[in-house]
């Protein structure tokens, strides 16, 4: 009789705890207030934030899964697909993600909880601006012209200059990394005629010849520099690049080695995004939340990574203007190279400019 009744609540448990699981699993999510966790580079609401228990829709060995949710206030929950940055079939890792409503998430699963970090306008679709891509900025002497790739990544500083000069004639106004940032999460409004420079590598050129000419036309860039490369000969200081800074320039991480981030271990990959980062910061004082991807180099894993370590914007070596804001991590460029004229800069530059606004869809 013992052995009966044991069994019997046995069964009696497992068909509650069942019960509960499809509930859980069916029912209509349920909202829990609780303090959301600090989010690096992502502005907090003084709203009271809110813990999400959903329903988890997809299969388990499934790379996306959908949840979904309901806030305080609405009498509805709203569904949203959250992509699970990693390869399919394992689980999801931490990012952010946006579900174009106006709230922010910790993307992750964590028992079924999604965790609001803020509210805020949802990003642009897309938005057309150039991001012009540079290297070396010198004059041509004879070792340079007998070498093909050094002469392919160094533009002339007259010609620069002209580029620089026309730019400003047709009304551009440089921005910042971080502005454009801020203008995918729909966060600020860019000037009619934006563009942004950027210089790979770090080299020495960008502060003898580059950084003048850019004071010059009252311009900014953006330098992407790989810290495993300073004080070599042919390239920059630190104490350079803090002149740079204080003069209106933006710094930007190429990493430690200029490694191919694709081709390396986790740990390596992460010690290159992360120390980079870091020392940076240390030697700027500033806060450094744009990289460019050496080679252009990049992968689903490596953008999960580089979300993780602090980065707002990435840029690659593609071809293009349009900038998706669902994707800051993967910004196409315009290159530059040494062979440009004005007329080969203009057939690149004049299709981009906008009547009014920058283009949005």
């Amino acid at each position: 009789m013992k052995r009966w009744s044991a069994l019997a609540l046995s069964a009696l448990l497992l068909l509650v705890s069942g019960g509960v699981h499809f509930l859980l699993a069916t029912s209509a999510p349920v909202v829990v207030a609780r303090p959301a966790p600090a989010v690096a580079g992502i502005r907090q609401s003084a709203e009271p934030d809110v813990t999400v228990v959903g329903q988890q829709e997809a299969a388990a060995n499934d790379s996306h899964r959908t949840y979904s949710t309901a806030f305080e206030g609405e009498s509805e929950p709203q569904s949203g697909r959250r992509t699970a940055y990693g390869a399919s079939g394992s689980a999801p890792t931490w990012g952010l993600e946006h579900d174009l409503r106006g709230a922010w998430f910790a993307d992750g699963s964590r028992g079924g909880r999604f965790e609001r970090v803020s509210r805020g306008p949802a990003p642009l679709q897309s938005i057309t601006l150039p991001i012009l891509m540079y290297h070396h900025i010198r004059p041509i002497d004879a070792r340079i012209s007998a070498d093909r790739y050094a002469r392919e990544l160094t533009l002339p500083a007259d010609e620069f200059d002209v580029q620089l000069r026309y730019l400003t004639d047709r009304g551009f106004k440089t921005i910042t990394m971080a502005d454009l940032a801020l203008q995918l999460q729909g966060r600020k409004d860019l000037p009619t005629r934006a563009v942004i420079l950027t210089f790979d590598d770090g080299y020495d050129d960008n502060y003898l010849y580059a950084y003048p000419l850019l004071r010059r036309y009252q311009l900014s860039g953006t330098f992407f520099i790989t810290t495993g490369l300073i004080d070599l000969d042919g390239y920059m200081t630190f104490p350079q690049l803090r002149i740079m800074v204080g003069g209106g320039m933006e710094a930007g991480s190429h990493l430690l080695s200029h490694s191919d981030l694709t081709q390396l271990s986790v740990a390596q990959r992460d010690k290159e995004l992360r120390e980079s980062k870091r020392e940076l910061e240390a030697e700027t004082g500033r806060a450094i939340q744009a990289l460019s991807y050496p080679g252009g180099a990049f992968s689903p894993e490596v953008v999960a990574a580089t979300r993780k370590a602090g980065y707002t914007t990435a840029v690659t070596t593609q071809y293009g203007a349009v900038h998706d804001g669902l994707r800051p991590l993967e910004l196409p460029r315009i290159r530059i190279s040494g062979w440009e004229n004005l007329a080969s800069f203009r057939s690149k530059i004049d299709p981009l400019i906008p009547s009014e606004e920058p283009t949005t869809r």
